[in-house]
């Protein structure tokens, strides 16, 4: 990890000990759109039985889902680290 993407990670993942910030993020109507729908959609993703990788093949089945709602949840953090930092 590079030293300048550092401190913005370490704060999106102290978020996730702080889950009013994200529910002000998630009901702020200023806020963008874009990584909540992001985060929908993988999770509708993951909920839906068409796959890129069918969930039949165990293990890599799985990977696609994951991969997918761990790149929108990262997003969706940094996301609210930088409304975080904004309102203080």
């Amino acid at each position: 990890m590079s030293r300048k993407l550092q401190p913005r990670a370490l704060s999106a993942l102290a978020l996730l000990r702080r889950p009013g910030a994200i529910w002000r993020y998630l009901r702020d109507p200023k806020t963008r759109r874009a990584p909540k729908l992001g985060l929908l959609l993988a999770l509708v993703y993951v909920v839906v039985p068409v796959d890129l990788i069918p969930d039949m093949a165990p293990f890599i089945g799985w990977l696609d889902d994951l991969g997918l709602v761990s790149a929108a949840t990262a997003w969706l953090l940094a996301e609210v680290a930088a409304h975080d930092q904004e309102r203080a």
